[in-house]
């Protein structure tokens, strides 16, 4: 017999299993740690159920993803320690796997290398997230770069302060360590951690036909910011009259969000847009994140400190100009890597009762910039429709046309009235316009509206619930009553509590249950308002 066992079902596939990163799963609830225990058969000992160090522990044991350390950083010393690396170990060059890279590569100075430059790494068998060094063939080291993988494609990184030596003419290769294990020596051997050399080190040299460094150029023209008070956009307008809008996680919406992770040495670490919006989902039962929403109203009052306490369990007193000058930085280096340029003016679009205030305020946080904030956030709006009319030859010569902009953000509405023609002379296009400011309101916005789905959604909720007895909304002349409303809200807070606020005397555990159900419940109400106020159901 040439076996000496036997298999049971030989035909059944075999199950897949999700794997999860530790970041992650400490960012999860215990129940929701359970919840995985159970989903991937996890057995959990009875005394660690209630463990959740421990089940984190378990499922990284059983179902653990492995994460990657990255070269994205400067570091003095790092190439120098990297090439001595090389010069005194030898690198077996072996090509038992494939790899493909496209040929020549732009590098631009001040900038770093992401998904959007779409430098993509594919080969016929499993790659994985590891670092990668710029050799020539004498195996000189100029940078390095590393592979992220995004929505299963996977792409070719280089962080923003990573140095690139002089590239002078030679044959270069992006060299790829099909051992993790090196991957990771690599990373200690940059930053300079102590740690045992690899005895055997494999590599795979990928050509290049050619790699430049260029220096970004100066734009012409601002960069435009929509800064929202719940979102934010922004973009250039190219000299032929064509614009690029910017993306962040793919999106062309930047929450307007701003988060605090920690203070180290007295500098801030700071998280924006989407991935402050992701520490929100970091919010224990009994733990705080401390992430700032509707950051635009702090121009009103820009010289207060916000007051945050940080998981180590002390409190810092932090600038709001601190914070929103941290929060440009973030949007104008998003625009100077994606668009490959530097910017001089900026240009901020405002509130029509706010121009001044924001020119002042920004001129004092951007120094080294030229703010305008001359053209407002209606007026924005109606130009981009002038700008479609023209695109699309919509329009009558000589013709008046009149328009109503209403602005609703997430803090502010903006009424404006206009009335314009357009004139093609072969040459350029001329828009005779004349506007006006309607009645606005600096106070009432979006989340104005947002906050009475979230009542109407709490007060829903104990309905059916069955903890009050259903009413309508209806007052004495049959006409919506927001008198109704709040008096039913109030009741509810029997309930389902939401106003944390009056639980600051409380324990710390029911403090943080109710201002859990808050935000959840807002942002539940946030959600309904893209799915049109008709699906509200009340």
């Amino acid at each position: 017999m040439s076996r000496y066992t036997y298999t049971l079902n030989q035909n059944q596939k075999t199950e897949e299993h999700t794997t999860y990163k530790r970041k992650d799963l400490e960012k999860m609830t215990l129940f929701h740690l359970r919840e995985i225990c159970r989903k991937e058969r996890v057995v959990v000992p009875s005394a660690q159920s209630a463990d959740r160090e421990g089940l984190i522990r378990l499922i990284m044991r059983f179902r653990g993803q492995k994460e990657y350390r990255h070269i994205n950083t400067a570091q003095e010393g790092g190439l120098e320690r990297l090439q001595e690396f090389v010069q005194n170990n030898k690198v077996h060059i072996t090509d038992k796997q494939q790899i493909r890279i496209p040929g020549t590569i732009t590098l631009y100075q001040e900038t770093g290398m992401n998904e959007l430059d779409g430098y993509k790494v594919q080969s016929d068998n499993k790659l994985y997230e590891g670092n990668l060094i710029l050799i020539d063939e004498l195996f000189q080291i100029y940078t390095c770069f590393y592979i992220q993988e995004i929505n299963g494609i996977h792409y070719l990184f280089k962080g923003k302060g990573v140095p690139v030596r002089p590239l002078e003419k030679h044959q270069y290769f992006i060299l790829y360590l099909p051992n993790e294990r090196d991957s990771e020596f690599l990373y200690d051997c940059y930053y300079g951690n102590r740690v045992s050399v690899p005895g055997y080190v494999e590599g795979i040299r990928i050509p290049l036909l050619d790699i430049q460094e260029k220096e970004i150029v100066k734009a012409d023209l601002p960069l435009v910011i929509d800064f929202g008070s719940s979102n934010t956009t922004m973009g250039i307008c190219l000299p032929d009259g064509t614009t690029k809008i910017a993306l962040d996680k793919g999106q062309t919406i930047i929450p307007s969000m701003i988060g605090v992770k920690g203070v180290l040495e007295d500098k801030t670490e700071f998280v924006f847009g989407y991935e402050a919006l992701a520490l929100t989902g970091e919010n224990y039962q009994d733990e705080d994140v401390t992430v700032f929403y509707d950051i635009k109203r702090w121009i009103s009052d820009a010289d207060r400190k916000q007051s945050v306490t940080l998981k180590n369990g002390y409190k810092y007193q932090i600038d709001r100009k601190e914070m929103l000058r941290a929060y440009l930085d973030y949007l104008i280096d998003l625009a100077r890597q994606q668009f490959k340029c530097t910017f001089t003016c900026i240009q901020l679009l405002a509130p029509i009762r706010q121009k001044k205030k924001f020119e002042e305020l920004f001129t004092q946080i951007l120094p080294e910039y030229s703010v305008n904030c001359e053209l407002d956030e209606g007026m924005a709006v109606l130009f981009n429709s002038i700008n479609r009319m023209i695109n699309q030859n919509q329009y009558e010569k000589d013709r008046w046309y009149h328009a109503l902009i209403i602005d609703c953000g997430g803090g502010t509405t903006d009424l404006t009235s206009g009335l314009f023609r357009i004139n093609n002379n072969r040459v350029s296009y001329i828009v005779d316009l004349e506007t006006k400011y309607e009645n606005g309101d600096t106070n009432f916005g979006g989340n104005n509206l947002t906050y009475r789905i979230m009542q109407l959604l709490k007060i829903r909720i104990v309905f059916e619930l069955g903890f009050m007895k259903k009413e309508n909304f209806m007052g004495s002349e049959n006409a919506f009553s927001y008198e109704k409303l709040e008096q039913l809200y109030q009741q509810a807070e029997h309930y389902i509590p939401t106003l944390f606020r009056d639980y600051r005397e409380r324990s710390r555990e029911q403090y943080f249950f109710v201002k859990n159900n808050y935000y959840y419940l807002f942002e539940m109400a946030e959600s309904t308002v893209y799915k049109g106020l008709h699906r509200v159901g009340i």
